[in-house]
């Protein structure tokens, strides 16, 4: 099957499955994971393509954008200043619960304490998307302020951005000469690239091109080419070299413009990272870990859900907005599967535990509506109840 009817498949399927979701209330994001499940599922019934190759490039190019426009978002002047802002109840939050999921991997799923530690961070950062999605219903938004619930995503994007800058760290064996060694190689990919967006600015600027508004796009994909060359050779994480190209970006005069090129083409890559999610999900390995699954799955959402009634209720949420809230953090999400997936590119796990852990980032978001749905039905019941 050429790869050029692979995709045809899965945007055939993609342009069936958003409509038909939006009808019955399903969010765009798990129809794009779902589009990708089953394109997954169709493409394997041929043994001669079964190889992942494709996927993988799909996935590694969706990855690389997505770390872009999240550097792009995380201003560094902006994070300084409101450094305060950060909530140590939010932090201590999430390290618990990381600690505690890393003793669930490697319990349940056996794997190595760095594997383990990396994934366990990772899964209890929920999908800020998907919440996204499901706050734009009136009926939820009404309930709840985006600004109460969203207070903590500085939290959870600086946790992402920390697992991923370590994780080429915890792909060897390291000392503490060679983490000096890895920090000054980061630090200097940074400020090489800063050096050649201020290099270039400024070259641009005395030459007075009329039409210099145009040149920004081209400085930006100079500047993200220059840190990937940069981190194949010294061996960084690609995905680090394109956080960085994203945030010696974010606070260049001209960031408005960049940001206004690249949105037509934002949809298209974030479409394709959540419909990797679906493609590696291989049902017939998933049949060796059936309670594996059921152990991880259910023991994440309560250990977050508990965890997120305890925090929203310190903050003196009204119990339907606490439950709801709660409910709303209950899943993992597209953190988790960037880094699943960049730990799979290391060869960290094998395939069938990739296709695995997959599924249960899937099935998370999935029930997540489910919950919300469900705790939505029982309180109007019980209003209706106390109103008689």
């Amino acid at each position: 099957m050429p790869l050029l009817v692979q995709l045809c498949i899965t945007l055939v399927l993609i342009l069936t499955i958003i409509p038909l979701g939006r009808r019955f209330g399903l969010p765009t994001l798990l129809g794009y994971i779902l589009s990708g499940l089953i394109t997954g599922q169709i493409i394997r019934y041929f043994p001669q393509f079964a190889e992942r190759n494709w996927i993988d490039e799909i996935s590694y190019i969706a990855v690389l954008a997505f770390m872009f426009i999240l550097g792009l978002q995380l201003r560094p002047q902006r994070m300084w200043q409101t450094r305060k802002e950060f909530d140590r109840i939010d932090i201590a939050h999430v390290i618990i619960m990381g600690i505690i999921t890393t003793g669930l991997f490697y319990l349940v799923f056996e794997l190595n304490w760095k594997v383990s530690v990396l994934l366990g961070f990772a899964f209890v950062i929920p999908s800020n998307m998907l919440i996204k999605q499901l706050l734009s219903k009136s009926h939820i938004k009404d309930l709840i302020t985006s600004y109460d619930l969203f207070n903590d995503y500085k939290v959870h994007y600086c946790i992402a951005v920390f697992l991923i800058a370590l994780l080429p760290l915890f792909a060897q064996h390291f000392s503490v000469l060679g983490l000096l060694a890895y920090i000054a190689i980061t630090l200097t990919l940074i400020s090489g690239l800063f050096l050649l967006r201020i290099y270039i600015v400024k070259w641009i600027e005395k030459t007075k091109y009329p039409h210099a508004n145009t040149l920004w796009v081209g400085l930006t994909f100079l500047v993200i080419i220059c840190g990937l060359l940069f981190s194949q050779y010294f061996m960084l994480s690609p995905a680090i070299a394109a956080l960085a190209a994203g945030i010696v970006m974010a606070d260049a005069e001209f960031r408005a413009d960049i940001a206004q090129s690249i949105a037509p083409f934002q949809g298209i890559l974030l479409s394709a990272l959540f419909t990797s999610f679906g493609l590696y999900i291989d049902f017939s390995s998933i049949t060796h870990y059936p309670w594996h699954i059921t152990d991880m799955l259910v023991s994440l959402i309560v250990i977050k859900l508990l965890f997120s009634i305890v925090i929203y209720s310190i903050r003196k949420y009204h119990t339907q907005n606490l439950f709801q809230a709660s409910i709303l953090n209950t899943q993992s999400g597209e953190f988790a599967f960037i880094i699943l997936f960049l730990i799979y590119s290391q060869q960290l796990i094998a395939p069938e535990m990739m296709s695995v852990l997959s599924l249960v980032i899937v099935l998370s978001m999935f029930i997540t509506p489910l919950l919300l749905k469900g705790i939505q039905i029982f309180s109007n019941d019980f209003e209706q109840h106390t109103q008689r």
